[in-house]
């Protein structure tokens, strides 16, 4: 079979055709070029693009494929990095001043002790030792139970 011979503005146009999204196989049934001709045209492009010269041999060959998936893991990375950027100075910026549109967030609507703290007795017991549901509740609590007068200073 004789070697065919494209000339530089049939592969330039063969490479942006790629680059526009089209795929190779449709690329090359429409303009009669083989695949593996396409591959390394397009190769040689991505390498030309980053300003390094295409290889003449094989050792080279590989060495410029490691270089190209460095550039592309690098590129991907920086990406990752930019994006996370700009999340968090997005997060910064809602932390730093609240707008006065941004209504504030609802407080909880949790029942104290008015005698002081959560559960009677827990200023006296150390944390392991605080009574734990099932115990009766008495009116400072608010709850069901019998209405107890409270220890401290609650009245009945």
């Amino acid at each position: 079979m004789p070697k065919v011979v494209y000339t530089e503005e049939f592969r330039r146009t063969a490479v942006e055709l790629v680059a526009g999204g089209m795929s190779q196989k449709q690329v090359c049934a429409d303009m009669g070029c083989s695949k593996s001709a396409l591959q390394s045209w397009v190769r040689a492009a991505k390498l030309e693009e980053h300003g390094i010269e295409p290889a003449k041999d094989a050792e080279e060959s590989r060495e410029q494929a490691k270089m190209l998936r460095r550039i592309r893991e690098l590129e991907q990375e920086n990406k990752v990095l930019r994006e996370a950027a700009a999340y968090l100075s997005q997060a910064n910026l809602k932390l730093g001043g609240a707008s006065p549109k941004v209504p504030a967030r609802p407080r909880s609507r949790r029942f104290r002790n008015p005698c002081g703290g959560d559960v009677p007795g827990a200023e006296d017991r150390p944390p392991a030792l605080l009574p734990v549901a099932g115990q009766p509740h008495h009116r400072c609590r608010m709850g069901p139970g019998p209405p107890a007068q409270c220890p401290d200073r609650c009245s009945p």
